[in-house]
C-alpha cells in the first residue's frame, strides 16, 4: 500500500495580490486536516510566515529554495526538489493543494 501525502505548495511573493497565499493558508489548512487518508501534510514554502502557520497546524515544513520560488519555476520542479529533499519514495501519491483553489469538496 502506498503512503498519500498532501503537499501545499505557498510561496511568498504572489504577482497578483500581495501575500495572497498568507491570507488563503487558513482555509485550505483546515479543508486538508480532514482528510484522514493522508500520512502525512506538507508545506513548501519560502515564507517563514506561513512555515510558521503550518507549524502550529502540526504540518510538516519544507523549507523552499528561493531558486524554486520565483515566478517562473513550474510547479514540476518545486515538487521534484520537495521529493529528492524530503526523499519521498517512489510508490506514495502526492495530492496537491494550490491555494488559490477554495472551493474544494471532500468526495
Amino acid at each position: 500500500m502506498s503512503d498519500h501525502i498532501a503537499l501545499i505548495p505557498a510561496r511568498k511573493n504572489s504577482k497578483g495580490v500581495k501575500f495572497k497565499n498568507r491570507i488563503l493558508f487558513n482555509k485550505t489548512a483546515e479543508f486538508v486536516k480532514k482528510l484522514k487518508f493522508l500520512n502525512n501534510i506538507y508545506v513548501s514554502s519560502d515564507d517563514e510566515k506561513i512555515l510558521l502557520q503550518a507549524k502550529k497546524n502540526n504540518f510538516r515544513i519544507h523549507k523552499r529554495k528561493l531558486k524554486y520560488a520565483k515566478d517562473n519555476t513550474s510547479i514540476k520542479s518545486t515538487i521534484t526538489n520537495f521529493c529528492l529533499d524530503k526523499k519521498i519514495k517512489n510508490n506514495t501519491t502526492i495530492w496537491l493543494f494550490y491555494l488559490p483553489i477554495t472551493n474544494r469538496k471532500k468526495k
